[in-house]
């Protein structure tokens, strides 16, 4: 079973490293493979291997075939249908899932916003409701960062075809209520009864009550990640299992003995067990790592009903297995490899040991394993862990199990037949994490909270795993130390840096926006933070600091700020919240919270490891914020890297003038966007640059950069590079004549990816 599991799994991912999908041919050939399975047992594995291939490529097949053709993008279109899932509401934006019955493209669901104007008098579309709306869309689509959050991933999982906004119509308008066995509308009920009652972690009751997180306060879920402890605040395998556990051991407990002569007491209490791990599950909208939890502990209490004896290695296998054939896009979530993992591990690190210490010992041990065997898949996929997470889970899983979880569940069990008792229940639950939560602060506090590295390779990855293996193998079991030598080459990731009087830079893709990294040997400067998305996301956050995790830097010499422009300071509170930053230079920088802060002005210059850095720009005071933006050039004994921010052709006239002996570079970032008001034919022309970046967003409002920019670049002998199409873009500045920049879309591509 394990051999079969395995296989299947190796085939699908097999799959997932493809750059693009291959045709849909092949997927007739499954038949024929899943007959080769059944009737030829030498060939039952490598016919396994292939079903999962094939069984993967099918379901990708059904999902581009409703995915939103390019050339329908941008067009606006009336579509009908069903609120899927719980609405996000930040302000006056509304986020939600949109399950479609009536259009006229194939798209099946979507992902909008509806940003309200002020004078918007009308009520929020609501969980289960339908409506009839006006919609822009456009396909799947995100930004694209070595180290980032791969979000054309994240819709592919959920099923979402397109994405796009509402526009405001007469004709939008709700066609029909939430049917009253709407479960989704009962969750979005509790949700609101929780969150508006004003209890300090409101946000943390929601997402354990009805698997609505968003509303978990910035700073508390800070903590939840440094502390490693955010897989409490969902409806987890941890919680749907504690559910079960009650309910079986209730079962057994508390029905009447002459029910329990009549049908076998362990089946009868499996399958209520199971009942209630369902009702759970539907709590949380049947979540995809919900659905997960629910189906490997259906493997064990389906032993229970059969009454099979069920092996770890063999139960962990066939719910493997069933995972799989349900959903075998679960292997690109981290959830999956976590969740298996941690099962996995546990298993192994008690193998042999039965019987020995009490409870409170097998209770402690499970975190450190679980801590251990999980550090280093951790490191490879976020670049950090926690090292204070067997600490913090110690106290903080069977406080919540125990005691936060059974008020909510309860309380929102009986939200419907008694709310007074149900927000007593929800205040209680609401009490206890305060009892706790000043512990959990302090942990997430101390200086060495959480680890954070460069990714280890693949193989370090592998040796690492091998090495826990090792390290937790029985006592007696020849050479265990060696499990500890083993991980060393995934602790010990060196730091790439450029050679002393060279520098590489990274044009980011943070949407419409700009950010630029710019490393020298020693020394690290950050150019503007792009923009910011909402009350609670910016770049900083989304893309900046998983980049800078990505590549080892936690620490900045100098942020610069070219301009107050929402899409160039927009991350710059994430970043200097969460970096060590030296000093602050640029323009309308004076809200922010810095020590160390000046203005930039022209002729200001440094050099770090044999590199100069030189401001042409500003040079006198100017009303229009575009045209008083911070100008840098960065320059080697031999190349250099010109980068423009929002200048318009006003300032690029004066450069001109002023300063045309330093403009002429190799790179040039170019200005605002590509917008139609920067970018004259003269300073390209006295720039000369080798390549012309654009940071501008996918299919932007501004349509940047203007076709007429492009045709001038054009007419140079140019072709831009824009981060909208090539995702983030990296060069090296050294003394090799010419350059090679790394396009990162190009090079990180999946299947999935545009």
């Amino acid at each position: 079973m394990a051999s079969s599991a395995l296989a299947l799994l190796c085939g699908i991912l097999f799959l997932q490293g493809f750059r693009e999908l291959p045709d849909v041919f092949w997927v007739s050939g499954l038949p024929l493979v899943l007959l080769l399975f059944f009737f030829s047992p030498r060939l039952r594995i490598p016919a396994l291997f292939v079903a999962g291939l094939l069984w993967a490529l099918l379901h990708a097949h059904l999902y581009f075939n409703h995915v939103l053709p390019e050339d329908q993008a941008g067009n606006e279109i009336r579509v009908s249908g069903r609120v899927a899932d719980l609405p996000q509401v930040q302000g006056r934006a509304i986020r939600f899932d949109f399950a479609i019955d009536s259009s006229e493209l194939p798209v099946q669901r979507l992902r909008l916003a509806w940003y309200a104007n002020p004078s918007y008098t009308g009520s929020w579309p609501r969980a289960g409701e339908r409506w009839q709306l006006k919609v822009k869309l456009k396909p799947p689509h995100g930004t694209a960062n070595p180290g980032g959050f791969d979000y054309e991933m994240w819709l592919y999982q959920r099923g979402v075809h397109a994405t796009g906004y509402v526009r405001e119509d007469k004709d939008n308008r709700r066609l029909a209520a939430a049917p009253w066995w709407s479960v989704d509308a009962l969750r979005q009920a509790i949700a609101e009864s929780i969150i508006r009652d004003d209890r300090p972690y409101a946000g943390m009751l929601a997402a354990l009550a009805v698997g609505h997180a968003s509303e978990i306060d910035d700073q508390q879920w800070d903590d939840l990640l440094v502390t490693g402890t955010n897989h409490l605040m969902s409806i987890s395998g941890l919680h749907v299992s504690m559910v079960a556990g009650l309910v079986y051991w209730l079962v057994l407990r508390l029905f009447p003995a002459w029910l329990l002569r009549r049908y076998p007491a362990p089946p009868l209490a499996a399958g209520a067990a199971l009942l209630a791990a369902v009702l759970y599950a539907a709590l949380a909208g049947f979540a995809v790592p919900t659905q997960r939890s629910l189906v490997m502990l259906a493997v064990v209490l389906g032993a229970v009903l059969l009454r099979r004896p069920l092996q770890p290695l063999h139960g962990l296998s066939t719910a493997l297995i069933a995972v799989l054939v349900l959903d075998p896009l679960a292997v690109l979530s981290p959830g999956f490899w976590f969740s298996f993992m941690a099962v996995a591990v546990i298993a192994y690190g008690f193998a042999g040991r039965i019987g020995r210490g009490n409870v409170w010992w097998r209770f402690g041990r499970i975190h450190w394993l679980i801590t251990l065997a999980l550090f280093p898949l951790s490191l490879f996929l976020f670049q950090q862990t926690s090292i204070v997470s067997p600490v913090a889970n110690l106290f903080l899983v069977p406080w919540v199990s125990l005691v936060v979880v059974p008020a909510v569940l309860i309380g929102a069990m009986l939200f419907s037949l008694s709310p007074v008792l149900a927000q007593g229940l929800f205040d209680l639950a609401d009490n206890a994490l305060a009892i706790v939560w000043p512990a959990v602060h302090w942990l997430a506090q101390l200086p060495l909270a959480k680890w954070v590295q460069p990714a280890p390779s693949f193989i370090a990855l592998l040796l690492a795993l091998c090495g826990v293996l090792l390290w937790l193998a029985p006592r007696g079991f020849p050479q265990r130390w060696l499990g500890g030598v083993m991980l060393l080459p995934a602790l010990l990731v060196p730091v790439e840096s450029p050679a002393p009087g060279q520098f590489r830079a990274t044009l980011l893709d943070v949407g419409q926006g700009l950010s630029v990294l710019v490393q020298t040997r020693q020394h690290v400067l950050l150019f503007d933070t792009g923009p910011r998305f909402g009350e609670d996301s910016d770049a900083g956050e989304r893309m900046i600091l998983p980049y800078l995790r990505h590549r080892g830097i936690s620490t900045l010499d100098t942020l610069v700020i070219s301009n107050g422009d929402a899409d160039h300071i927009g991350g710059a509170d994430s970043v200097l919240k969460h970096l060590r930053v030296r000093a602050l230079r640029g323009k309308d920088i004076e809200a922010l919270q810095h020590d160390d802060k000046a203005a930039c002005e022209t002729g200001q210059r440094w050099q770090w490891d044999g590199v100069e850095f030189y401001f042409l720009h500003p040079d006198q005071p100017e009303t229009k914020r575009n045209n008083y933006s911070c100008v840098l050039k960065v320059s080697t004994a031999s190349e250099s890297l010109l980068i423009a921010a929002d200048i318009e052709k006003k300032i690029e006239k004066r450069l001109l003038a002023n300063q045309f002996d330093k403009l002429a570079s190799d790179v040039l970032i170019v200005p605002h966007h590509g917008s139609n008001t920067s970018s004259t034919s003269e300073f390209i022309a006295a720039v000369q640059p080798q390549y012309a970046l654009v940071s501008a967003g996918y299919r932007n409002r501004f349509d940047h950069p203007r076709p007429e920019v492009v045709a001038r670049y054009r007419e140079a002998g140019l072709a831009l590079l824009n981060t909208a199409q090539f995702g983030a873009i990296e060069l090296e500045f050294d003394d090799v004549p010419g350059f090679q920049p790394v396009l990162y879309r190009q090079e990180s591509r999946h299947y999935w990816n545009r």
